[in-house]
């Protein structure tokens, strides 16, 4: 094959290189008893060159063989990354989904007297608002939220929309949104610094909340502005 061919020609060039430098060498050391110093001191450099040029290819195939070894490493190690994320990715799409089916579930179980099912996964982080579209229950949002502190629990169980409002401040923040489900526990934005949109604690995805359920402002807005009072929520675990 031609570059099995190339590869035996290399070495080949390689061998005959050191051959000749040991064959310069040999009659450097002769011709120096018969040669005036002059030339025995060339020959001997010669042949010095001649083996640095061997040695100096080998050099280079070595190079060329580490070199190879390393893109063969990091290729193989780029490949076990991008399997491993797809693992991941794969896995997160199958909790969604799973997610999404035990939230259907309750919605098809309790339905509204509304077009529209709120859904909050405490333990999923997850809010989830469906639309009924004539003949069942479709996703048309799916946020991740945070829930309450453990000393704070989110309620759970089957509540309706009783009220809204565009704001409420307390303690040096201001939350948007809010949509009212049962006493004081609201669907409404993170926390900003009072009076402002200044964030002050936009985690999401914890349990962190005095009991709220909190998520993303433009969320709290949608919900705000397109989901009727009178509407089904429903918490759980």
């Amino acid at each position: 094959m031609p570059g099995m061919a190339k590869h035996a020609k290399e070495n080949s060039t390689s061998v005959v290189g050191v051959l000749l430098a040991c064959l310069l060498a040999v009659c450097a050391l002769g011709l120096s008893l018969l040669l005036p110093a002059a030339f025995a001191v060339e020959l001997p450099a010669a042949a010095d060159a001649a083996a640095d040029t061997a040695l100096s290819n080998g050099s280079l195939e070595a190079t060329a063989v580490n070199g190879a070894t390393q893109i063969a490493l990091d290729a193989s190690a780029d490949a076990a990354s991008m399997a491993e994320n797809a693992v991941d990715k794969a896995k997160a799409a199958k909790e969604k989904a799973a997610v999404v089916k035990k939230a259907l579930k309750k919605a098809r179980s309790i339905s509204s007297a509304t077009d529209y099912f709120i859904a909050v996964d405490i333990a999923a982080k997850r809010t989830i608002v469906f639309k009924w579209n004539g003949e069942d229950w479709a996703v048309e949002k799916n946020w991740l939220c945070s829930t309450g502190a453990p000393e704070s629990p989110t309620v759970l169980g089957t509540y309706d929309v009783v009220d809204k409002g565009y704001s409420f401040s307390k303690d040096g923040y201001t939350c948007y949104y809010y949509t009212q489900f049962f006493g004081n526990y609201l669907l409404h934005s993170v926390k900003y610094d009072e009076g402002t949109f200044d964030v002050k604690d936009g985690r999401l995805g914890e349990a962190i909340s005095e009991g709220c359920v909190r998520l993303k402002l433009n969320a709290a807005k949608w919900i705000y502005d397109t989901v009727p009072v009178g509407t089904r929520v429903v918490l759980y675990e």
